[in-house]
């Protein structure tokens, strides 16, 4: 055995690690007052914890929020906490021999780890993966009870440059595509970088979606990229011969490029929210050589943060115009110069919104008798001898009667319309706002719509019914299980408060194809409300499948 100058003096056979200085996380636990329990909680942005006060201090001047001293689950000792303001992080992947991720099965239980499996050998024991012999070869993790199988976890160790000292920082996730993944990026930015040199990356968290078994669920998954480099510059740094024809910018195209990117700019002149996140995209995959990342997301959630401000001021402007859109839209060009309404801000829609409501004719009160005014003089009917012959009244004008046009949409095809409606989240006069927008008829009344004209809006509403319908599993499926509830739990426990909740003609749902997006939204609201105002958690579910099976035993 060869020894190098870097050996001498150490102990050969003790693995040397780096310090841990914290941890990095995704969500935390906290007690739930209506139960006095624990349970998880969701946290939009990453979290930074540590035993060190001064770590965590500076966390929170790099990556906003405000630290707080924490009690993490067990009996250890108090730490320190800082939930950031942000949804990425920069960091680095350590160098040296031992790879920074590491993974395994694992059950943990109060008493520590009961098992740890690397898919075949059951390292602990030393016998054969037990979750596999228990429950069978394939998706074992899917037969097993909750609780009772071990997880699939992964660990990854990362350097935050924006912190001091040089030690790493654990992120832990128990996904199953992380799994997959992160293992295969970090061998393969090993292998092209090799094991000696610090590795910058981007940790993040991306939403995926799966549909099986006629279901589509949505669910967050940690990821990792290649900071400040391209996928030719880093293949440059695996083959230096190949540079020339890896790089970017080095092909024929080269010679015709134009001026670099500029992010912040487009930003800003972005209308919508999905052109920002068009151009935050952009960013990511071509990083700009005079802005840094960080500014970049900070300039696209300043953004948003104002599109979402315009629509809502856009919205309270279209309740108060007694015109239509076309009058509304042309009035604003006019009164600011041929700007378009799209294009505005919150402040100037609500500007000409204050001008709009103060030009509104105002109804003049009905007229009434002041208290002290005298008799009014008899008229000629009051001299009229009571003897005399009564004079029949002339009946009463009919009241006109409500036309509807030719061709007229009947009453279930209206009805079922309507219902639509409600499926796709529109109600109250933003119907009639959208019938004109998608069908091109003004109407004040759904009855006053001919058949053709209804058909073809509910032909529109079907794709934003089923847009509506992903978007509230996507996040009844977050909140469920931010909240500690399983994939198996979430539809029984729907369609249990479904079918507690409302007065149904037919037979209970079974079910989340036969429960409604009306519905589905209401279970929501209902997983999101406050403890002890109509929340509703895993734990409520659990007590009640547990009463229903006492009662039937």
């Amino acid at each position: 055995m060869t020894l190098s100058m870097d050996d001498e003096g150490l102990i050969l056979d003790l693995q040397h690690r780096n310090r841990t200085l914290g941890k990095i996380r995704s969500g935390t636990y906290g007690v739930n007052p209506a139960t006095g329990k624990s349970s998880p909680q969701r946290s939009d942005t990453f979290i930074i914890t540590s035993e060190y006060q001064h770590f965590v201090q500076s966390a929170e001047d790099t990556y906003g929020g405000i630290m707080e001293e924490w009690q993490p689950q067990g009996p250890g000792p108090a730490q320190w906490r800082v939930v950031t303001d942000e949804i990425a992080l920069d960091a680095i992947l350590p160098p040296g021999p031992k790879s920074p991720l590491s993974q395994a099965y694992e059950k943990w239980t109060k008493g520590g780890v009961q098992r740890r499996c690397n898919g075949v050998l059951e390292r602990k024991s030393g016998g054969p993966c037990l979750c596999k012999q228990q429950y069978g070869e394939e998706r074992w993790w899917e037969r097993a009870p909750v609780g009772q199988a071990c997880k699939v976890t992964t660990r990854l160790n990362v350097i935050l440059p924006d912190v001091p000292d040089l030690g790493v920082w654990l992120f832990e996730t128990h996904s199953y595509h992380a799994a997959l993944e992160l293992p295969a990026h970090v061998a393969m930015m090993r292998r092209i970088f090799g094991t000696e040199i610090p590795i910058p990356i981007r940790l993040f968290l991306t939403q995926r979606r799966i549909t099986r078994n006629g279901e589509t669920k949505h669910f967050p998954v940690p990821a990792i990229e290649l900071r400040g480099l391209t996928a030719g510059q880093a293949m440059a740094a695996l083959l230096p011969g190949a540079a020339g024809v890896l790089a970017p910018g080095s092909g024929p195209q080269a010679l015709e490029a134009g001026p670099p990117p500029d992010y912040l700019a487009e930003i800003e002149q972005a209308h919508t929210r999905n052109e920002v996140v068009a151009v935050w995209h952009r960013a990511k995959q071509n990083p700009s050589l005079t802005v840094s990342g960080k500014e970049i997301e900070a300039a696209a959630k300043a953004r948003v943060q104002a599109i979402d401000q315009a629509v809502k001021a856009w919205q309270a402007l279209v309740e108060v115009w007694q015109g239509t859109l076309a009058e509304l839209e042309e009035a604003f060009r006019t009164a600011y110069d041929g700007l378009d309404p799209q294009a505005a801000s919150a402040e100037l829609l609500q500007a000409f919104r204050a001008a709009v409501e103060s030009e509104a004719p105002q109804t003049p009160p009905a007229e009434s008798k002041p208290a002290d005014m005298t008799p009014e003089q008899p008229v000629e009917a009051d001299l009229v001898p009571d003897d005399a012959p009564a004079e029949k009244a002339d009946p009463a004008p009919p009241a006109p009667e409500r036309k509807r046009p030719v061709g007229a949409a009947n009453r279930q095809t209206l009805t079922k319309l309507n219902t639509l409606f409600g499926e796709a989240g529109i109600s109250g006069d933003a119907r009639f706002l959208w019938l004109t927008q998608n069908v091109g008829v003004e109407v004040s009344s759904t009855s006053q719509l001919i058949a053709a004209k209804a058909d073809e809006a509910m032909a529109k509403l079907a794709p934003l019914i089923d847009a509506r319908r992903e978007d509230l599993a996507w996040r009844i499926y977050d909140t469920w299980t931010d909240l500690g509830g399983t994939d198996e739990e979430m539809v029984p426990a729907v369609c249990l408060w479904v079918n507690h909740n409302t007065k149904r003609r037919g037979k209970p749902v079974t079910l989340l194809d036969e429960v409604s997006n009306v519905h589905l939204d209401g279970f929501h609201k209902a997983l999101c409300a406050d403890p002890g105002k109509g929340q509703i958690t895993p734990d409520d579910y659990r007590q009640a499948i547990a009463a229903q099976q006492e009662g039937t035993s």
